[in-house]
């Protein structure tokens, strides 16, 4: 039971205030929150609590306390006690750094206190507080330390609400959840839980709303308190005195045109995997039932760029242009000096010859304001709006002038709306300190707690029990309407697409520059829009043609590599630089660039051999991402009729599948497999029921009848581990043969054995190649000895590999095998060539000579295909003395993916010329050959004529940086492809048990 205090606002109004309700137990340390235990008796509910431990305003104390999880309620009460009120759920701001349930503190006048948004809209208001700065949102980045605990305090506050608030005379069935800055960043769709939600200047797009790299600044923490950065550091930073890591948190407010303020807000959420799963941009199907209001102020970046950039505060000192840039730079340092330029030509194109000071400092704001805040809440509305079932989408500009603008004031007299600006309005305090406000203010407070209360009742900010000074139209993604609120605002107030400036015209879209004049003015400006084709030389003007954007592009889908285990559509990152990032490829090439994700591991390939689970989850994704592309590339600009599909390793060994399974027919028209062909020894499972049965096991599911129904009911980690990979490997147990996990002939995918199927291919155009030293990277664990300047690798670990892979023919295989690599050896082999001849063997067996096979077979079997084939030999830029990898190291498998994505022009200072000439030449066949069918042929000029290869000739590029016309060749390694598919087949099978 909870006693609060009841007060009298006038004739049959009161109000019932409940100050410090625990809404969950005093939190561990860097742990989710609990439910509290309760207590005995009646809690006195009649004390605001203290705010969570953070540091003080100038950053050199603490305050607060770790016993802070308690909620405020305010409950309004007419002649009779309410009952089914809404409620509206504040979730403060500050930086995820600071604040408190209550807000600021001027004589008992808090800022949150909900009393008059309560009494004046006649709803229950409910604070909360949450944990905030290190003990908030500290995370490594990994499951030892994983963050977002503010996030999850705030989750268990409003579960609370929704469980208890019925007691309270609210309906839990119509919550509102409303925040500004962090706090409007701080909303999440909590099924179930809340109805509507509010954005006030914050949205999870924000640029400081996600820390991309959280476990950097964990280790700047745990230097600053003494913890190691090992493996160590969580548990160390657990048992450190609270007082310090908050201190060790503090937010540098040291700031400059070339290092931002906003740039310094590390400590914030991250995408832990639990609850953020995924990127915020990723997650909108979420919010699809949820009304949402999203909207910023219209100096929102004031408070931020006042500090980067002083001097637009100070009437009497100019702001240079060499500022403007300087802060320009800063926010578009990904893309370096066309970024930078880019957004000077587009922030100055209204500024003439020779703008004014003022127009430089608003110029300066604008650019804060859009980059904080703005851009970010728009590109919110926008996804809001498309992933949209039930949900409303409302968009606002707050723009009632601070009140601390003018001369002899801190701030300068065209000042707008600063950050933050917009709280004392919405929490009524021009009614509560009416001495303190002009007439005015009381207007647009008035305004913003109709329109908020309203939205909170019906979902509609028009339709409740307050009068509204003009109608706030619904967001849509071609309307982009929005309402600016302020004190003199009427129906005129009501705009349309937000500082962008675009119509449709008879010739395209036009993007023009939307500007603000003054007050309730603003302009659309287009520049140079042609009416007219170029007119011929004395003749009448024509029609323009139009222009549009990209159309009929070829398209190139990717799909990724890794054992069929493991893998994502954008590969590895370092510093948000992807792996797989189509960027340079689809620049460079002018094609569109498609990646994709797909199951893996035992998701996506167990199968129990028959049809209570068969298998091929994996490449069902990857046929249903290529048929959206195909049914939908045509939006995006690109050519459903010129379709490529490219993939390496297990993508590469996908690509062939799926242009042998007859379910693609007509989705694509051309393929290229890197590194992996459907013929590999590791690319089909010969006997899933076996392994279906281990995984089974490990799992504690039966193997009859009712194993596959089991699977399905198991815990998905669970069953993902169980399938894991054994890297425990020797030449006697090479680790391709623990590639279990892999597609099966199920009698639909893949109806027959692969090389019976290529048939189904006879009309696509295809690329096969290796990297020519392929085998380096599963060698390498089979038998370490090869990469050890200084060991030997002994003849007979080369023979017991041999017979690993030759096993099924005994010592027939292994002596026919042996005396075919060792025959070039002479009597007396180097060190150098035993080791050479480990990598070869694993290359040949792997990799190369499967895909010799499948080349075969597909010019065998074309009807109007074509076919190519390469072996890529750059060699790897980690061989030589010193290094990881010996000085004769060739190209492992992988070493081509940096080059066909471009990686040498994204990172220019980690690679050398050389590496920009290979990866431009790759770029030049991959991306002709999706144009045309032919990889010279094409935009871009490639340095040798690559042949096709026939059944007869065997044609092949060599592709690496010095590779000219005399790169072309014959018969890649005939004698050990001749072995392995003539030789070694047509000896007898050695059963064994």
């Amino acid at each position: 039971m909870v006693e609060g205090e009841n007060i009298r606002l006038g004739f049959r109004r009161h109000m019932d205030i409940f100050r410090g309700i625990p809404f969950a137990d005093i939190p561990g340390r860097f742990e989710k929150p609990k439910r509290h235990p309760g207590w005995d008796g009646v809690l006195k509910a009649t004390e605001y609590r203290k705010r969570c431990l953070q540091v003080n305003l100038i950053m050199t104390d603490t305050r607060g306390s770790e016993d802070c999880l308690y909620l405020n309620i305010w409950v309004p009460h007419g002649r009779s006690v309410s009952t089914g009120l809404p409620v509206m759920v504040w979730i403060y701001g500050g930086g995820f750094l600071a604040g408190g349930s209550m807000g600021a503190n001027f004589l008992d006048n808090y800022l949150y206190s909900g009393q008059e948004i309560a009494d004046r809209g006649n709803v229950i208001i409910v604070t909360l507080g949450y944990r905030v700065g290190t003990l908030g949102f500290l995370s490594t980045g990994d499951s030892s330390l994983p963050g977002n605990y503010g996030l999850w305090d705030q989750h268990a506050a409003i579960a609370w609400v929704n469980r208890n608030i019925r007691s309270f005379g609210g309906d839990p069935d119509n919550i509102t959840v409303f925040g500004e800055s962090a706090g409007g960043d701080s909303h999440t769709p909590n099924k179930g839980l809340f109805k509507r939600a509010i954005s006030q200047s914050g949205v999870a797009l924000c640029p400081w709303a996600v820390n991309k790299n959280p476990r950097k600044f964990a280790e700047e923490i745990a230097l600053k308190v003494n913890c190691p950065t090992d493996d160590t550091m969580a548990a160390c930073l657990k048992m450190t005195d609270p007082a310090l890591l908050t201190l060790a948190g503090s937010l540098s407010l040291s700031s400059s045109p070339d290092h931002p303020l906003v740039g310094n807000l590390a400590l914030s959420p991250v995408i832990d995997g639990d609850f953020l799963p995924d990127e915020p941009y990723n997650l909108f199907h979420n919010a699809a039932d949820i009304d949402y209001i999203a909207g910023v102020n219209d100096m929102d970046g004031h408070l931020f760029t006042g500090l980067d950039v002083p001097s637009i505060n100070s009437p009497l000192i100019d702001t240079s242009v060499e500022d403007v840039k300087r802060l320009l730079a800063s926010y578009t340092k990904e893309k370096g000096k066309a970024g930078l330029d880019n957004a000077y030509s587009t922030y100055t194109s209204t500024w003439g010859s020779n703008p004014s000071r003022e127009t430089i400092k608003k110029t300066v704001v604008e650019i804060g304001t859009d980059y904080i805040f703005l851009v970010p809440t728009q590109a919110a509305l926008h996804l809001h709006a498309a992933n949209a079932t039930t949900g409303r989408t409302y968009s606002y500009l707050f723009s009632q002038p601070n009140r601390m603008g003018g001369i002899g004031r801190p701030y300068p007299s065209w000042m707008g709306a600063d950050h933050a600006d917009d709280l004392q309005y919405v929490f009524g305090k021009p009614f509560t300190t009416p001495l303190a406000y002009w007439p005015r203010h009381r207007d647009v407070s008035g305004y913003m707690i109709a329109y908020w209360t309203n939205f909170a009742k019906t979902g509609d900010p028009n339709k409740g029990d307050l009068s509204v000074p003009a109608t706030w139209p619904q967001f849509t993604s071609t309307g982009q309407q929005f309402l600016e609120i302020n004190s003199k605002m009427d129906k005129s107030y009501v705009h349309q697409k937000m500082r962008l400036g675009v119509v449709y015209t008879e010739g395209g879209m036009v993007e023009g520059e939307n500007i603000r004049l003054g007050f309730r003015r603003h302009m659309d400006i287009f520049r140079g829009i042609p009416f007219a084709d170029i007119p011929g030389r004395f003749e009448k003007p024509k029609r323009h043609p139009g222009w549009d954007v990209s159309t009929g592009l070829p398209v190139m889908v990717w799909l990724y590599g890794g054992g069929f285990l493991a893998g994502g559509s954008m590969g590895a990152n370092f510093l948000d630089n992807y792996l797989y990032s189509g960027q340079e490829i689809a620049d460079r090439g002018n094609v569109i660039i498609v990646t994709l994700g797909y199951r893996v591991g035992t998701l996506g390939f167990l199968s129990t051999g028959d049809s209570s689970l068969p298998g091929n989850y994996g490449l069902w994704d990857q046929h249903a991402a290529i048929a959206w592309v195909n049914r939908n590339i045509r939006s995006f600009g690109g050519d459903p009729d010129n379709i490529t599909i490219f993939g390496e390793s297990a993508g590469g060994a996908s690509v062939s599948f799926q242009t042998l399974t007859p379910h693609n027919k007509g989705l694509f028209k051309r393929a290229i497999s890197q590194s992996g062909v459907a013929l590999c020894s590791w690319a089909v499972n010969e006997n899933p029921r076996k392994f279906a049965e281990e995984i089974a096991l490990k799992v504690n599911c039966p193997t009859d009848d009712t194993m596959a129904a089991c699977f399905k009911m198991t815990d998905p980690a669970l069953l993902t581990l169980a399938g894991s990979l054994s890297l425990s490997s020797s030449p006697d147990h090479p680790l391709v043969e623990n590639v279990a996990l892999s597609p099966v002939i199920d009698g639909d995918f893949l109806p027959d054995e692969p090389y019976n199927l290529f048939h189904n291919a006879a009309d696509i155009d295809y690329i096969a190649g290796v990297n020519d030293m392929d085998g380096h990277v599963f060698t390498g664990l089979d038998v370490p000895s090869i990469n050890a300047p200084l060991i030997d690798t002994s003849v007979e670990d080369m023979k017991r590999l041999l017979a690993s892979y030759t096993m099924e023919k005994g010592k027939a295989g292994l002596d026919n095998a042996y005396s075919t690599y060792t025959s070039t050896w002479g009597s007396n082999p180097s060190k150098e060539t035993i080791k050479k001849t480990v990598v070869d063997i694993g290359t040949d067996y792997i990799f190369l000579v499967p895909s010799q096979a499948a080349l075969y077979l597909h010019a065998a079997n074309a009807t109007t295909g074509r076919t190519y084939s390469y072996l890529f030999s750059q060699p790897n830029r980690m061989g030589g003395i010193g290094r990881p990898y010996p000085s004769w190291m060739g190209a492992d498998h992988a070493d081509d993916l940096q080059y066909v994505f471009g990686k040498p022009f994204t990172t220019p200072l980690g690679y050398w010329p050389r590496h920009r000439d290979l990866s431009g030449y790759m770029i030049a066949y991959w991306t002709n050959f999706a144009k045309t069918g032919d990889p010279n042929k094409g935009d871009l000029s490639v340095p040798a004529t690559w042949p096709k290869f026939t059944s007869t000739g065997h044609q092949f590029l060599e592709i690496n940086s010095k590779m000219d016309k005399s790169y072309v060749h014959q018969k890649m390694r005939m004698r050990y492809v001749h072995f392995w598919t003539s030789v070694l087949p047509n000896l007898p099978v050695i059963y064994t048990e």
